[in-house]
Formats: structure tokens, C-alpha cells, sequence
């Protein structure tokens, strides 16, 4: 597969300096690639994974730290004089706390708990809202399932429902957690509140089956 693909590393070097260029003249502040290339490097830093080998990007690609060195030296010949913008990070916060839930349930999915855990607490920094960090938090850890993980993610899932913005599927979470814990009566108290919030959830009918039981 590798030698099918269409572009070299030097051509993807060059796309880089090319792609920094438009972003200049389209009005964008072009130093932000170098700001995507070290939170890429930071997550994979951060990433726990069984591969033993570089997967395909990286045998394909230039490496990170180079292509980071190479839009350096080419933005501090060029791009010296451009000045923060502030509306750029509200923008691109307030686009974050809209899609959160999909952009995260998409992550997690790749089950790389080490570099999830280091995009929560860029995110914290950001300014993120804290019930869906807190949310995600609990999701990573109910899917992690290492020892305390259950303990943690309750804790985190019952942060998430605090405050007057909170995440619906929290409430569901905990429910199933109180409910494994033999905990029936304030496991039906959230999952009431989930309908409540969720009246034409998906999994209604499976909620409703658990309210019944006795």
C-alpha cells in the first residue's frame, strides 16, 4: 500500500508551505499549523498503543518534528508581523461546546485513552465546557475499564450533571452504573431524568423496561 501511494515526503513537505501561504492570504493566522503539528505531537506522546512498529502515516509522511522545524524557519522568514486573534479562539471554543459530543464520541472510538486524556485537558485549558469534560471524562474511563476506573467515571458522570447546563446521556450512565451496583432506586431516579430530558430517546422503551422492574 505504501508504494501506491501518489506523494512523497518531500511533496508533502511542500504542501505544508503551501498550504501555510493560503492560509495568510485567505486571512488566517498561518502559525497555527505549527500549533496543530505539536499538540498532534503531544497527543501521540501521550497515546498508549500496542504497535511496536510506526503505522502507516508516519512511514509515508515526513516526520512530525521536521515538518514543525520546516513551517517554523519558512513562517519566521515570512510572517512576523501578525497580530493574536482573539475572535478566532471564541470562535473556535464556541464550535467546540456545539459539536463536543460528536467530536469526542468519534475519539474515544479509537480507544487511545492516553491521547483522549491529553485532548480533555487542553481542552479544560481552553475553556470548554467543564459538564462535557467532565462527561467525557467518565466515558473514557467506563470504557477503559482499568482497576478504580468504575469509581471514577461515577464520580465524573455526577460532576457532569451539575450546574444549569447538564449532559443528558450523563444521567443514563449513571443510571446503568447505580443499577450494577444494586443501587435501584436512584439508578430509576436518573434514568428519569435522562427521559425527561431525552423524551424521544433511542433506547426509551430499554429505560422504561428498567423503571418497571421491581
Amino acid at each position: 500500500m505504501a508504494n501506491t501511494l501518489a506523494y512523497s515526503r518531500e511533496q508533502e513537505g511542500e504542501a505544508d508551505i503551501v498550504g501555510a501561504r493560503f492560509m495568510a492570504w485567505a486571512g488566517y493566522d498561518p502559525n497555527t499549523a505549527v500549533s496543530v503539528w505539536k499538540m498532534i505531537v503531544a497527543e501521540e506522546a501521550a497515546a498508549v498503543t500496542k504497535e511496536k512498529e510506526p503505522g502507516l502515516f508516519s512511514r509515508t509522511h515526513p516526520d512530525a518534528d521536521d515538518r514543525i522545524q520546516a513551517l517554523e524557519s519558512f513562517l519566521a522568514q515570512d510572517f512576523t508581523d501578525l497580530e493574536p486573534d482573539p475572535a478566532g479562539r471564541q470562535k473556535h471554543l464556541a464550535f467546540l461546546n456545539n459539536h463536543y459530543m460528536m467530536l469526542m464520541e468519534d475519539q474515544l472510538d479509537t480507544n487511545r485513552f492516553g491521547r483522549t486524556q491529553a485532548i480533555l485537558e487542553r481542552h479544560y485549558e481552553l475553556g470548554v465546557r467543564e459538564n462535557l469534560l467532565h462527561f467525557f471524562q467518565g466515558e473514557m474511563y467506563r470504557q477503559r475499564k482499568q482497576e478504580g476506573d468504575a469509581e471514577r467515571a461515577l464520580e465524573a458522570y455526577q460532576l457532569a450533571v451539575l450546574g444549569n447546563e447538564p449532559v443528558a446521556d450523563a444521567y443514563l450512565n449513571l443510571g446503568y452504573l447505580l443499577w450494577k451496583k444494586h443501587r435501584f432506586s436512584a439508578a430509576k431516579d436518573n434514568f428519569r431524568i435522562y427521559l425527561q430530558l431525552q423524551p424521544d430517546a433511542d433506547d426509551r422503551a430499554m429505560i422504561e423496561y428498567y423503571l418497571e422492574e421491581s
